[in-house]
């Protein structure tokens, strides 16, 4: 069994070069297998539904909770959110803060901000490891539920807002997304990446996402 990362050893241990972070999003469907073997890539939650990445961010307790065996058996370094991932192997627990609107921690050694996303934690990764261009695919930043969004969900197994319709088993429960707080933590990324000089940039075709300049996977394809 692997040991877990050496997170002296990964920081800017990627200076200069390109990844790829994974959103869940109905349009990661469509993005090329091959795409996503081209560069170092950061996935989430139920990615192994689909890919293994390159490294594995999970957040969630609710995800981390009904994936345990799942994630367990990935061979891949992950960071977890502290209290939720102990006894994983290859694993780095990640300390949680949230001291309001104005925080990008890339610094996975103190407790981190967590922009209500796990994406915003894949981006926080990305900066301490040194990426100059981070690539969104399956970001689409938008979702379907019923009532109000404090509402807690049941699924019902046709999952619409995921790459795969089973991606929710039937009668999961799951809480639906704050979009305006996302967002806010998408401009704190944008802007520290940018003023040190690096890119994110959406790959994702119509995302409603639009805190980031977007592109195309073929211009990216080497």
């Amino acid at each position: 069994m692997s040991n877990p990362p050496d997170l002296n050893i990964l920081k800017n241990k990627y200076e200069g070069k390109t990844a790829i972070v994974i959103g869940n999003g109905p349009t990661l469907r469509d993005v090329p297998l091959e795409f996503l073997r081209t560069y170092p890539t950061f996935g989430s939650n139920r990615i192994w539904m689909l890919f293994q990445p390159t490294f594995y961010v999970c957040t969630d307790p609710l995800d981390v909770q009904k994936n345990r065996k799942q994630i367990h058996e990935m061979t891949v370094p992950k960071f977890i959110r502290w209290g939720w991932g102990e006894g994983y192997p290859i694993e780095v627990i990640l300390k949680s803060d949230d001291p309001g609107w104005n925080h990008f921690t890339p610094d996975p050694t103190k407790p981190m901000y967590d922009g209500c996303t796990v994406t915003f934690v894949a981006l926080e990764l990305a900066y301490w490891m040194g990426f100059a261009n981070v690539l969104l695919v399956g970001v689409d930043h938008r979702y379907m539920w019923n009532g109000a969004r404090e509402t807690v969900q049941h699924s019902n197994g046709d999952d619409p807002n995921h790459f795969l319709p089973n991606y929710h088993l039937p009668n999961e429960i799951w809480q639906p997304p704050n979009l305006a707080r996302m967002e806010k933590g998408y401009m704190l990324a944008r802007d520290a990446f940018a003023k040190a000089g690096r890119r994110i940039i959406n790959l994702t075709p119509n995302s409603a996402l639009n805190v980031f300049p977007q592109s195309t996977i073929a211009e990216w394809m080497q």
